[in-house]
This record gives structure tokens, sequence and C-alpha cells, in this order.
């Protein structure tokens, strides 16, 4: 299931249920169910939302061309929480306002979702206690100021169980947070001022070059050029643009390569590194695979074409560096789709994000490093 398909429920309006509402539909594009007992903090909610999306606008933490999640408002708790997969609970940090709501939750809620909690200073297990499922129970508090904060902390019961534990990392990979294993004993983690700033501007450089990429598709369209990259078997193999729909990779076998173990390459005089990068169906993270060659054979690897065609396929209009940094050469091939638009560093970076080609919006399994002319 990707993360856009995936359905939330934040329960407690205030600040916090507010901020974590918005945080997942503006950031992350999921459909979110808000309820809250106040009628006029259910009313005032997407206005809320709205106002916040505005303001993360003007200061370049959130692109404004971006598709945004719904917001569902509802009239009963029983009908927000209808088909959910996750119900995060905000609401104010009494044990016994906790343990009446964690007992309807858990009764009207789907047999496989996970309710977690945001609670500041409660034990975990008590709060479980009044609850139908005592496994699917676990804590994971948002970090104030929640827009754009990596960081959520995840707490643990003894009775929480491990495929609820491993759907919570799922989840929370695919939408790029980082999860902070809080001990029962272990201080609630505050971000300092300092810190969120440093998280900001992090999340402003992605923005940027989000548009920059976008800027650049319009400009000048998506583009292909001829390489000769690394296949998986450890073989050199063809990039071929012109004998199928699909780009298939054309076997060559007058080269071979010598293989190492990751991390166990020091780049010596006279060898160069290539890398290329996979990534599974089920998650988005980057899993490098490093391969050593000679000199001698990189010019092996260059297809030989004459410069004229490169030209006729390129066009005189295309730009040698990448769309993203504006700096280093473009020296990877994105793959399934073909499209060359990156360097390698920013072609690993738009992959670990889980972020489509910047060409052609298809979805990124492997970004393979190719050496050109």
């Amino acid at each position: 299931m990707m993360a856009s398909e995936i359905k939330v429920c934040v329960i407690g309006l205030g600040e916090l249920g507010t901020r974590i509402a918005g945080e997942l539909s503006l950031n992350y594009g999921l459909r979110v169910h808000v309820f809250d007992n106040d009628k006029l903090k259910m009313k005032d909610v997407n206005y809320q939302i709205t106002q916040q999306k505005e303001e993360l606008i003007r200061n370049g933490l959130i692109s404004p061309v971006d598709s945004y999640g719904d917001v569902e408002t509802f009239e009963t708790l029983q009908e927000a929480l209808i088909d959910v997969d996750f119900v995060f609970e905000a609401i104010v940090d009494r044990l016994d306002v906790k343990q009446w709501l964690y007992e309807k939750i858990t009764h009207n809620c789907k047999s496989d979702t996970v309710v977690c909690s945001n609670t500041l200073q409660l034990n975990l297990e008590d709060i479980a206690e009044s609850c139908l499922f005592k496994n699917r129970v676990i804590g994971c508090r948002f970090l104030v100021p929640v827009y754009r904060i990596p960081l959520v902390e995840v707490m643990y019961t003894s009775m929480t169980s491990i495929d609820i534990v491993q759907k919570v990392k799922t989840f929370f990979q695919r939408i790029e947070k980082q999860l902070v294993v809080r001990q029962p004993d272990d201080k609630p983690r505050i971000l300092t001022l300092k810190e969120s700033r440093e998280f900001w501007e992090e999340a402003k450089e992605k923005v940027r070059r989000d548009q920059l990429i976008q800027n650049t598709v319009a400009s000048h369209g998506s583009f292909l050029a001829p390489a000769t990259i690394l296949n998986t078997d450890d073989s050199p193999c063809k990039y071929d643009h012109e004998s199928s729909e699909e780009n298939s990779l054309e076997q060559h076998s007058d080269t071979s390569l010598s293989k190492c173990d990751q991390g166990a390459i020091l780049k010596q005089p006279g060898t160069d590194v290539v890398n290329e990068a996979t990534v599974s169906n089920d998650d988005h993270r980057g899993e490098t695979e490093t391969h050593v060659m000679e000199t001698q054979q990189k010019e092996k690897l260059v297809q030989d074409k004459p410069k004229e065609e490169d030209d006729e396929i390129l066009g005189d209009d295309i730009p040698n560096e990448c769309v993203l940094c504006n700096d280093a050469r473009i020296n990877c091939v994105l793959v399934p789709c073909g499209h060359m638009w990156l360097c390698y560093q920013c072609g690993m970076t738009v992959l670990r994000a889980g972020n489509g080609c910047p060409a052609c919006r298809k979805p990124i399994m492997k970004v393979m490093r190719v050496y050109l002319p």
C-alpha cells in the first residue's frame, strides 16, 4: 500500500491535533479523518489548516503546487473510525479521559487499526488497560512544532505486538519520518528553537530542489541520452532507446568487472567507483552495491556513437548540468523510464525520498550511474 492510500484519523483538535492533521494532509497527501467533541473546533479545523498552509507556503516550507490530502470531519466517533489504518490521539492528558476514549476506539475500529497516543506524561500501559486489543496501542508523539519536523517519538508497551511495531515503522518510513525510541524512564524529547530552525532549513532546501525540477521540466521537456550502464549481474549493458517501448537493456559481454564488498572499497589511483542503487516495491530506501573497475576498462563502457547523432538526440538547448544542483554533470539514468536529468548524488536523493522521475513522474526503481563521452 502506498503512503497516499493510507487513511488516518486524528482525535482531538487542539493546537497539537490540528497540526498533526495538517502535517499529514499537506506534506504527505494523506486522507485524514478528524473528530472532536467540541463542535466549534470541528467547524474551524479546515480554516485553521488553510491558514497554516498559507503560512508554510510564505516561508518556503511547502510548495504551492503540491497535491494536498483531504481533511474530513465527522459527526460521530464511530463514523470517523471507519476504514482507518492509524488513529492518532491528541486529547487532554488525563488518564480517565484517555482510558474512556481508547475503549471506544478499539471497539469501533478495524481489527488491524493501530492506535497511537501523543501522551507526554502518562504511562502507556495504564492507557492501554481499558482497550479491547491492548497489543495495538503504541506511543507516537509528534514533536512540536510538528510541521516539517522529521522526528516522531515512539514508545512501546509490553503488550505491543511485533507486527504492529513493524507496521508503524513502515508507515513512518514511507512518509519520511524518523522514529526516536523513548524508554519508560526517559524524559520526553523537547525540540529547541535552534533544532526546529535547522529542520526547517532542510525542508526549505528540499522544496527548492523540487520546484527546480518542475521548472526545468516545463522549460525543456523530457529527453534521453545514449549511454552505457551497468546491469544488475555485474556485466556492462547498453541502454537502447529505440529497440522497444520499454527501453530494454541489451546485454554486452566484452568487459568484465571485479566485485568486492560494500564499504570495503578505498578508491586507489587507477580505479573508479561505480554505484548502483536499488529500491524494492515495499521500501523506497536505497540499498547500494559497489563495484570497482580499472580506468582502462571505463572507456570500453562508453557507447561508440558519432557525436553528430548524440547532438541530434539531445539538441542544442538541453543542459549538461544536473537540474537539481546546477553544478555536477548529468551522469545517471533513472530506471525503468530511462530519463537522464540528474547527477548521481541528486538521483540518489530523489530515489530515497520516494519521488518519481522529474520528467515523467513514473516511480524510480533504480538509479544507475553512467559514463558519457
